[in-house]
């Protein structure tokens, strides 16, 4: 299947048009990344929710990719969103016989993030302060950031930008450990 550059509306029509051929390729796709995971997720029902998505506009295809390319990173980021409400769930269930709150187990999931992203950025002073004061309140905003660390909230935009980029291997390698 190939698709030249088109604006995306046109892309859009151009996928409907050929939605079943689409349809395959993406299921081929979605299969060969995450076809290991085939007992907890049914993969067909990813990738028609992918296409029901992009058609009701709840996702958009990205200007800047080809279409199918854009239709896989729509597929793992719903495997992803899957995937991390599996774990959660799994978490929850084997602490359900203890006394355990969920909001302690989000809490545990808070500070183990941290610590990952902590190792990941030990070369980044800016980020390190920023996750330890996440870590203790995750409702701060960038400007909260600026304001505790009397510094210009552009600063804070950009060690948010550096993390992110930072936080993808972690998220890589997260989504495949489970």
């Amino acid at each position: 299947m190939t698709f030249k550059s088109r604006e995306p509306e046109e892309e859009l029509d151009h996928v409907r048009a050929n939605r079943e051929e689409a349809y395959d390729h993406v299921l081929a796709y979605a299969r060969g990344r995450f076809g290991r995971f085939s007992e907890l997720v049914i993969l067909e029902d990813v990738v028609e929710d992918v296409f029901k998505d992009v058609e009701n506009g709840v996702r958009h295809l990205t200007p800047s990719k080809t279409p199918l390319r854009s239709l896989y990173g729509i597929v793992d980021s719903k495997m992803s969103h899957r995937l991390d409400r599996e774990r959660r769930q799994d978490s929850l269930d084997a602490v359900e016989g203890l006394a355990v709150s969920r909001s302690q187990v989000e809490e545990i999931d808070l500070h183990l993030l941290c610590h990952a992203l902590g190792e990941l950025c030990k070369g980044e002073p800016l980020i390190l302060k920023m996750l330890s004061l996440w870590e203790d309140d995750p409702s701060l905003k960038p400007s909260d950031f600026a304001e505790i660390l009397r510094i210009d909230v552009k600063r804070v935009y950009k060690a948010k930008e550096r993390l992110k980029v930072l936080a993808e291997e972690i998220r890589e390698e997260w989504l495949f450990k489970c």
